[in-house]
């Protein structure tokens, strides 16, 4: 980051001055607007004619926003999106760049779309990127004279929260040492404005999700020197406030709002800012927001209730939360019609219209909606012509089809419109809806024989699983043809079977905020309701049942199982292979090199479950944010593909990070508050929860994260190339914790670098594994099988794998993906 902050005052007025790092020269303070700006002959957009001051307005029009203080993250990025707004989606950026001497640094500007720069009032760089979802560098001479040089960035982007948008400005040459940054704020509250920003770096969060009777709060360091009167919100994203606490930090103590069970399940800021009077009145604009989320109930075992008593608990806390359209699903399901907003549906279509992220799945949703309830008396009457008129005149020839669970959407809409408008013209193609419905029906056959035959893309856990869940369930309960409704509810089950073989707890990979624990929460009884809700949406109302084998599988607990699944096509141009070690007390999931990039960025690689809370991952960070439009991000998807190597409680991944990585760190995700004890101890990580341990250890030194976004859950290890270690245990296995605890130390890795590992594990049995050498255990090569599809102590079948037998006991489930009306069946 740049380095300290100075107040100067000169004859223009007080000013925040930033001296920059000289190492890396990025320029991390700025003020941002918002506005469209006036234009000019050529259509470009002007900087403003004013002087900008911080709570200015730009050009002093009461209509524009006031300029902000804008500050990047510690991967020097800053994210304008932050301060742009539906109606001005364009953000001006403004910094005083004060040299001491005439210079011609070199400026590399990293940003995602549009965005042009001008210096002293001429234009000298114009930045383009295509897509603009795409993250490109540029980079230009910036000729600075002596003195003060005002530098304006004008980002343009269609529409906030759409897409990616980030940026960063870094300078280069030997002017650096000579420069500062300026940024006037036109009174003298330069102190403490700045007494208030540091004291807010030090607050941290030390949990991302709060459950049930926790308390939301912020924690002080232990070594805080500064106490200053502080006001803590809680607001969710639309900034209405469910708790305000007004009080001081204190060193040591937490700044405390209220329990997770008292507000809806969500995500929400907490947001740390001066009290009402110096904030409004004084102009003391500091605020940081510390992302969380919310679970108000906690994950439980319910498995005992009915199945349709667990969907009903589900739809309620959906329903509760007002999440948009599932929301309004759910309280359609429920036959909860007072509680119906048609005011959402309303927004709903005109998203589809225009063409908004997920149109899709919306117009999915909208026909389900229309085919399933509105003929029930309590529907809306007011909803009735608009969704007649609005569903006839969409164009159901759309394509969005970037992902596996978007295609099958997209197929199951034309099935549906086609079965409701068999004349209506539905695209633009000229189609009408008996020719779009016949088409779509012999592609979604040929779609899902092929998934059933081969696997899913969507294997992993993400936003795709849920969407997934969700097409397929609004597929057996809307089309007409039984021999699709049939393969829609087999490919559920072979889905579900694949969620069950990686579930322990109650969560999958994704831990609670996963969708395999809102979904667990219904189908077998393990899990909790969290923010994904499509999925639950899906299978309300949807006719599908799931078989009691595959509850049975994915509640396991008495037995070791060492787990394998190959998912690919039938072209063999993707594969993904995943391995599960499932004990009584924990589980180590891992999914092998991907085949396509794209799966590569967005999905954790491997994962530790000791506990609903208690998990364990490690990630090279891309950047610190966590969209998830924007990934990898900061713990999710890995800027540089680990090498990985799993052998049953045994994981070892090998990471070379590129040479222009800015952040030059890997991490682990461990949340302390999750374990009954940690313990780091010549640079080994311990952890414990119930009868569960873990060891973890890296070739750099480990070191605990007590601020930031990972404050009190990240262990950083510094370094391009490094190797790390995570060996499970339980007290089954290795007797008390410290015993566990004293082998690893007594008995380390014979070799830990980042090119090579060798290490014996507690059974005897000697891992190696390099860049260079493929896994070997006890001098034997270890490699998956691509020829099998399933390796579990259920089945074990190949590819196609037409007829899967999945036996529990003397119980036999039958999954037959053999084409033909005559082979479509589940026994």
């Amino acid at each position: 980051m740049n380095g300290p902050a100075m107040t100067t005052h000169t004859r223009g007025g007080y000013h925040l001055r930033y001296t920059l790092d000289q190492e890396k020269g990025f320029v991390d303070h700025w003020l941002a607007a918002t506005s469209e700006a006036t234009p000019v002959p050529a259509g470009e957009p002007q900087p403003p004619m004013t002087q900008p001051c911080h709570l200015a307005t730009i050009d002093g029009s009461p209509a524009a926003a006031p300029w902000q203080y804008l500050r990047a993250a510690e991967d020097h990025f800053l994210r304008p999106g932050n301060v742009a707004t539906a109606t001005q989606p364009g953000v001006w950026l403004y910094a005083r760049l004060t040299s001491t001497r005439t210079a011609t640094p070199t400026a590399t500007l990293t940003a995602h779309g549009r965005v042009t720069l001008w210096l002293n009032g001429e234009r000298i760089h114009r930045h383009h990127t295509e897509p603009a979802t795409s993250l490109a560098s540029s980079r230009c001479a910036l000729p600075l004279r002596a003195g003060a040089n005002d530098l304006f960035i004008r980002c343009a982007q269609h529409a906030p929260g759409a897409q990616p948008w980030r940026l960063a400005l870094r300078l280069d040459g030997d002017a650096v040492d000579a420069m500062s940054v300026e940024l006037p704020i036109g009174a003298d509250y330069a102190h403490r404005f700045q007494s208030y920003t540091a004291l807010f770096d030090q607050a941290s969060t030390d949990r991302d999700c709060f459950v049930g009777a926790e308390i939301i709060a912020v924690h002080w360091p232990d070594a805080l020197t500064t106490s200053l009167p502080l006001a803590l919100r809680l607001q969710n994203p639309a900034a209405q406030i469910y708790a305000e606490t007004v009080g001081s930090a204190r060193a040591g103590d937490a700044t405390k709002t209220l329990a997770a069970q008292r507000v809806p399940t969500g995500a929400y800021d907490a947001v740390l800012m001066p009290p009402a009077h110096d904030y409004a009145q004084k102009g003391i604009r500091v605020r940081r927001a510390l992302p969380l989320t919310v679970l108000s109930e906690a994950p439980q075992q319910i498995g005992d209730q009915p199945y349709h008593a667990r969907l009903a608990g589900s739809l309620q806390q959906i329903m509760r939360r007002r999440q948009g359209l599932p929301s309004e699903l759910a309280a359609m399901a429920l036959g909860a019609w007072r509680y119906v907003n048609p005011a959402v549906v309303d927004a709903a279509f005109e998203a589809v219209r225009q063409r908004a992220p997920g149109h899709t799945r919306t117009v999915l949703a909208l026909l389900g909606m229309a085919e399933q309830y509105m003929r029930q008396p309590g529907f809306p009457t007011a909803l009735r012509p608009l969704i007649d008129r609005g569903l006839g005149q969409l164009d159901y020839a759309m394509r969005e089809e970037a992902t596996e669970s978007a295609a099958l959407m997209r197929l199951t809409t034309q099935i549906v419109a086609g079965q409701r408008f068999p004349a209506h013209t539905l695209g633009a193609d000229g189609r009408n809806g008996s020719q779009l419905r016949r088409d779509a029906e012999a592609a979604t056959r040929a779609w899902l024989i092929e998934r059933g035959c081969y696997g899913f893309q969507t294997m992993l856990d993400d936003a795709r699983l849920d969407e997934l869940v969700f097409a397929l369930s609004r597929l057996h309960a809307l089309a007409q043809d039984p021999a699709i409704r049939e393969l829609a509810a087999i490919s559920l089950d072979k889905l579900c079977f694949g969620m069950g073989l990686h579930t322990f707890a109650g969560v999958g990979p994704g831990g609670l905020l996963g969708p395999i624990a809102a979904l667990g929460r219904v189908l077998w009884g393990e899990g909790v309701c969290n923010l994904h809700a499509w999925g639950v949406i899906g299978l309300a109302d949807s006719g599908y049942t799931l078989p009691a084998q595959l509850a049975q599988v994915a509640t396991e607990r008495s037995q070791t199982q060492w787990l394998h699944e190959y998912h690919r096509n039938a072209g063999n141009q993707w594969g993904i292979q995943r391995s599960t070690y499932r004990t009584p007390a924990y589980l180590l999931t891992s999914v092998g090199d991907a085949t396509t990039p794209a799966l590569r960025a967005c999905h954790r690689r491997w994962q530790a479950t000791l506990g609903p809370a208690a998990t364990i991952f490690v990630n090279h960070p891309a950047h610190m944010g966590a969209e998830p439009d924007d990934l990898p991000n900061f713990w999710l998807g890995d800027g540089s593909a680990p090498q990985l190597a799993h052998w049953k409680d045994t994981l070892i991944a090998l990471y070379r990070l590129p040479a222009d990585d800015w952040l030059g760190f890997t991490h682990a995700y461990l949340p302390r508050h999750a374990f009954d004890e940690t313990l780091l101890r010549e640079n080994w990580l311990f952890a414990r929860h119930g009868q569960a341990y873990v060891g973890l250890t890296a070739s750099a030194p480990l070191m605990w994260v007590a601020g930031g976004a990972g404050a009190h859950r990240e262990l950083r290890a510094m370094g391009r190339e490094v190797a790390w270690l995570c060996q499970l245990g339980a007290a089954g296995e290795h007797g008390s914790f410290g015993g566990f605890c004293g082998r690893l130390l007594a008995q380390p890795p014979r070799l830990l670098t980042p090119d090579l590992v060798d290490y014996t594990n507690s059974r005897g049995e000697r891992i190696e594994f390099g860049w260079a050498q493929p896994l070997r255990i006890d001098g034997a090569v270890q490699r998956p099988d691509p020829a099998l599809h399933y390796v579990t102590p259920y089945c074990t079948v190949g590819f196609p794998a037409k007829l899967t037998n999945i036996q529990l006991g003397d119980q036999l489930l039958q999954l037959d993906f053999s084409p033909g009306p005559t082979g479509l069946g589940a026994a």
